[in-house]
This record gives structure tokens, sequence and C-alpha cells, in this order.
């Protein structure tokens, strides 16, 4: 809140709660008996703090502190008006001292000292001074036998500060429960509490009814879908973000990647893959590399393997990118199309950006095997050899290589070529 808001706020409080200066009658029945003088002199300040003329209003609290300083029933009427000055200047550590001198005086009869305790309670929750106001607090409610639900609501708060969350709950949910419209900013504070102690369960049945009561604020289908995945429910957290989907909340990208991502963590692959080629096609969510990836692993997992295939043919044609093209590689290797699986290692190493080169000549290796063409196997197995990621495999592979017939019959062939080409022993070749 705004510190104008703020000031606007407490002097609205401190005139209703009776801290502002009342008629004679009122005074009479509210304090002991003042001397016609002294209210005057009080009468005369707050005309001036209403005026706006706060320096010729705090010259005549000084004056008449001076001339009431020995007596206590007038001295604590001063200095309650010294803080309603204060505070409508907001100068809210003099107003703070002001009001606790006032009450140290113990001169105010029970209802006038519950006021101003309510009052310095909340001067010393915008100053953040939670310990004290928690304290003020409590003196507030020995002296309140039905305490309003804002009340309640403002000492959960002041609970939730000091980590004291049991109680801070207990008064917010008091708050709530005896309000006639309570404020949402009392749920959101409760729910706050819950998140803090750990209380998921809680949390989760009380955004169900924020989410009954408040049902466009997406923010709160969100955290109950995040508190069911906290506890391990993902079914139910999918299910409500389903739900928001359903009623057009989510419609950024990263509310739909996130809706896909639950998706296939709880096996709806179909979903996601459909949800995913959806939001690309329309530009809800962007055309880059791991989103188009996304949607391939998405029909991989739905064991649409032809969709797949389709997937990343678009995703090369608005983002061609060196995984893409490794990606197609491996799809079109599982589909035994080797000569478009060389075509594609080729696309791929072709670039910088490709993250598992190790990965497209192990491919390129395997293509060129199934192609009959060892001499070319080898030679890809062995620069697999050279990543972490596939030496493994590229060993595997080149120990089945030299194990063919077909290896045998290149690598005699291609000795024989060689020495073909050989100057017989004891000829020197001249020009």
């Amino acid at each position: 809140m705004k510190g104008s808001s703020v000031a606007l706020i407490l002097v609205l409080v401190l005139v209703l709660s009776g801290l502002a200066l009342s008629p004679p009658a009122a005074a009479q029945r509210e304090v002991q008996q003042i001397s016609e003088r002294t209210y005057q002199q009080l009468s005369r300040a707050h005309d001036l703090m209403k005026q706006g003329r706060y320096e010729d209003a705090l010259a005549n609290l000084d004056r008449l502190r001076t001339r009431v300083q020995r007596r206590r029933d007038e001295l604590a009427l001063v200095l309650q008006s010294y803080g309603h000055l204060y505070a409508s200047q907001e100068k809210y550590p003099q107003a703070i001292a002001a009001l606790t001198d006032c009450l140290a005086l113990e001169a105010l009869p029970a209802s006038a000292t519950a006021r101003t305790l309510y009052v310095l309670a909340q001067l010393q929750m915008v100053v953040a001074d939670y310990p004290a106001a928690v304290t003020t607090l409590e003196r507030w409610f020995k002296l309140q036998r039905n305490p309003a639900p804002a009340a309640r609501a403002l000492a959960g708060t002041a609970y939730a500060q000091v980590q004291r969350y049991a109680e801070a709950a207990e008064q917010l949910s008091m708050a709530i429960e005896q309000a006639n419209r309570p404020e949402e900013n009392w749920y959101r504070q409760l729910l706050a509490v819950h998140y803090q102690s750990r209380q998921y369960t809680a949390a989760a049945e009380l955004l169900q009814r924020m989410i009954v009561l408040f049902p466009a604020r997406k923010d709160y289908w969100l955290q109950l879908s995040g508190v069911y995945t906290e506890t391990g429910s993902r079914t139910r957290a999918v299910a409500v973000l389903e739900l928001a989907y359903l009623q057009g909340l989510l419609s950024e990208e990263h509310d739909l990647l996130s809706l896909a991502q639950h998706y296939l963590y709880t096996g709806l692959a179909h979903k996601a893959a459909e949800l995913l080629e959806q939001s690309l096609r329309d530009g809800a969510v962007t055309a880059s590399v791991d989103n188009w990836k996304l949607l391939v692993d998405a029909w991989l997992h739905a064991r649409e393997t032809d969709r797949a295939l389709v997937a990343v043919e678009q995703a090369l044609e608005s983002a061609p990118h060196a995984d893409l093209y490794l990606r197609l590689a491996q799809l079109l290797a599982d589909r035994e199309r080797w000569h478009e699986v060389v075509r594609a290692t080729e696309l791929a190493l072709a670039q910088d950006a490709l993250s598992s080169p190790g990965t497209a000549h192990l491919l390129a290796g395997m293509a060129q095997f199934h192609l009959q063409r060892p001499r070319e196997a080898h030679s890809c197995f062995e620069r697999a050899l050279e990543f972490d990621h596939s030496r493994s495999q590229a060993q595997q592979w080149l120990r089945h290589l030299v194990t063919t017939k077909l290896y045998a019959e290149n690598q005699s062939a291609e000795h024989l070529t060689r020495k073909s080409h050989q100057p017989a022993s004891g000829y020197r070749v001249t020009d």
C-alpha cells in the first residue's frame, strides 16, 4: 500500500476510534473531566490539523503539553493528539512514540485504551515492527469480547510475520468465517500461512474454496495444481490445469507448456501432442527448437511415429537446426530409410549447434552398414569413438562390423587393389 493511502486510512481510523477530539458531551462520557481551557486548546489543535496547518497544530500542542504536564488525564489526551498529528504527516515512529507514552500513563478509560491500542498496533504494522504489533494486539484482545473480523485478520497477519503460524491461521480463519463478506486478501494471507508452515492439505482445501469464490483468478488454479504436484497428486494437478485451460484462463506460453508437460508426466502424451501442435500452429507457443522437440517427443510417447516425423519436417521448415536434423535421422532410422538417414546426418553435422555429434556419426555408421558400405561405416564409427556419449556403442558396432563377411571381402579387395598398384620387385619406376 502506498504511503499516502496508509496515512489516509490511519487518519480515518483515528477519527472513528475516538482519538480525534469528541464533542464536549462525548468527551465527558469517554474520559475524566478536563478543564474547559484544555478542551478548547485541543479543539483548536484538531481544527488546525483538518486545515493541514500541521506546524501551527504542533506549536499549539507543545504549549498545551507544557501546561498540563502534571495532570495525567489531560496529558494523555494531548499525547493522543500528537499521535493523530504525526500519523497525518506519515511520521509513524513519532506517532508510535506518542501513543506509547499515552498508554503508559494508564489514564484512559478501558474503551479509550482499547481503541488506542488498536491504532498503535496498526502503526507498528506499518513500520514493520511486527513483534511489537503482536504484543500490542494481545493486550488489545484482553479488552475485547467480540473482536471484529478485520481485527482478527490484522492479528493473523502480525502472527504470520513473527512465524507464529498456528495463531496466524486461527485468527485468519476466524476472520473469514465471521465476516459477512471476507476480503480476498484474507484468503491470500491464510494461504501464505499454510505454505509457510507446509500445511499443504489445508492449502489445497483453501484453494478449492478460493477457486469457487474467485473463478477468474488464474493464479489460484495454478497454485492448486502446484500444491497437488508438491504432494504427489499429479493426476489432480493436471486435472486442475485442464479445467483452467478449458475456461480460457491458460493462454500464455509458459502456462500452455506447463500443461503439456503435466500431460506427458501423467501418461497423457496424445493430449500433450495435440495441445502443442495447436499452440504452435496458432502462435501461442514459440516455434523454437525446444518446443518442436517437445512436440516430437509427445508424438513418440503417444506411439504416433508418422505424426512425429511430420512434426520434425514441419519444424525444419520453420526452424532449421542441427538437433532437429538429428531427430529426423533417428526417426528415419526407425523406418530403415537409410539413404535419407545419411543425408539427415550430413545436414546435422554440417552445423556447429549440434548437441550430440557422436550420435550423428553413430547413426551415419549404422546407415552405411545397412547400405553395405563397410568402409564408410567403419569411418563413421571411428568418428563416434571420439565422443563420450557414443563411444560405447561405436565400439560395439566396430566389433560387429569386423566380424561380417562383407567387411572381410571389402578388406581383401582393398588389399588386392593396393598390391596391384605397387611396382614389381626388382624394378624401378622411371618417367
